[in-house]
């Protein structure tokens, strides 16, 4: 779904797991407490353990990750769950199907309607929460005569003001798939009706409009942050901007279905999730190439907390990763590091060389190897006993190509993980 820039992210030191034999992503269907078939709507997470999802008529939220769902109780007029949006564990929000907007501060105890104004909008597309504070919610407009409607909060919802004045579009044909804000006062929106379809951009809450240079028609549009973003524009085509929409380059992409959703994980825009009515799909190089992660899901919404742990939501169920979806680099369990410790290379991202630093708390045989996303050892950087005391390696990525990698320093049967970016 949209990038949710409002988590707060912890670093995730996992040791990957690379399966050799079963070359299958890692996506694990979540059934307790859900029903057997559903249409899905929307999904939001704020960490690993808290998450909220959203079909047509129920909203069911997690604490453990998922492990179990519980079905919240709703007002009697909650009517058709149209999007979710997350702030914590207690501050949700979602819009519904009538035009209207409701909030509950204890985690689905009780709901309050914070929005309803027939005369703005009688269907409410999008809802987006940075923080407990401020937000941005969109609807269709009340009369083809006039502008969609865009509504700001910086009150958490207390007060909802409508923002828009710009007669681009009436409505955009859809539920949230074709607008995305990155923040407070920068959205995208392709309005249909009016003077659309064309992709507008504001950087001022929606006081102005200016087209951007993109042509052809979307399915769904997200953006990682004011300049990096992607659209679907049919099948087997997706289309990125590097800068804000000025120019757009046109690449190949293997679904074939309608484009659902774009997931970008949080803190790194290389790495990206995409899902059209059939199947997931996962590109580490911000669209450029894809590979399918996920067959017969269903897909319609995804959200990814960090690089590793998030779900997918289809009508087929719900499914979570704890590892990004891939395979990992090691078949076992990650033990406590007690004895080292492995800092982010510098560069990162980087070009041809980046320098690893570690320390060791006792001397030991150290082995410092680099991994693909397939598992595949590919680059073998130490193999030697080394003294207590600070460290650093020097890696040349030589002939590889941009993208993800692992990077994985062992001692004495221990290790830790962490994640590279080589960008050519």
């Amino acid at each position: 779904m949209k990038t949710k820039h409002h988590v707060i992210i912890k670093l995730t030191l996992l040791a990957f797991a690379v399966l050799y034999s079963h070359a299958i992503a890692n996506w694990t269907k979540q059934t307790t407490g859900l029903p057997a078939t559903f249409m899905g709507s929307a999904i939001d997470a704020v960490d690993e353990r808290n998450a909220v999802l959203a079909t047509s008529g129920e909203i069911f939220s997690t604490t453990d990750g998922g492990e179990n769902w519980y079905n919240l109780t709703l007002p009697a007029d909650a009517g058709y769950i149209v999007d979710i949006s997350m702030a914590d564990e207690d501050h949700i929000w979602f819009c519904n199907g009538n035009g209207k907007i409701f909030f509950t501060a204890n985690g689905g105890g009780s709901w309050t309607n914070q929005f309803s104004n027939e005369t703005i909008t009688g269907f409410m597309n999008y809802i987006e929460m940075f923080d407990t504070l401020n937000g941005i919610a969109m609807g269709d407009a009340a009369s083809s005569s006039d502008p969609a409607a865009f509504l700001k909060t910086n009150d958490g919802g207390l007060t909802w003001t409508s923002v828009n004045d710009s007669a681009i579009g009436p409505y955009s044909a859809d539920t949230w798939r074709r607008l995305c804000f990155v923040n407070s006062n920068v959205g995208y929106f392709f309005p249909m009706g009016g003077s659309g379809p064309e992709l507008y951009k504001t950087s001022d809450c929606c006081s102005n409009w200016q087209k951007t240079n993109y042509e052809g028609h979307i399915q769904c549009v997200s953006f990682y942050d004011e300049n990096i973003g992607l659209t679907i524009s049919g099948p087997n085509a997706v289309k990125r901007t590097l800068d804000g929409g000025e120019s757009w380059e046109s690449l190949s992409s293997p679904h074939s279905g309608w484009g659902n959703d774009f997931e970008f994980a949080p803190q790194n825009p290389a790495l990206v999730w995409m899902t059209d009515n059939y199947n997931l799909y996962f590109s580490d190089d911000t669209g450029k190439t894809w590979i399918k992660q996920l067959a017969d899901c269903d897909g319609r919404d995804i959200v990814f907390v960090n690089d590793f742990w998030g779900w997918l939501l289809g009508d087929d169920g719900v499914y979570r990763t704890t590892s990004g979806g891939l395979t990992s680099v090691d078949h076992q369990d990650s033990k406590p590091v007690v004895d080292f410790e492995l800092f982010q290379n510098y560069p990162n991202p980087f070009n041809a060389s980046t320098v690893i630093a570690f320390n060791l708390i006792t001397q030991g045989e150290v082995r410092l190897n680099v991994f693909n996303l397939k598992g595949e050892d590919v680059g073998k950087i130490l193999n030697t006993e080394l003294s207590a005391g600070h460290h650093e390696a020097v890696w040349n990525a030589g002939e590889l190509p941009s993208g993800t990698y692992f990077y994985r320093l062992e001692i004495g049967g221990q290790f830790l993980t962490r994640k590279l970016v080589l960008l050519k």
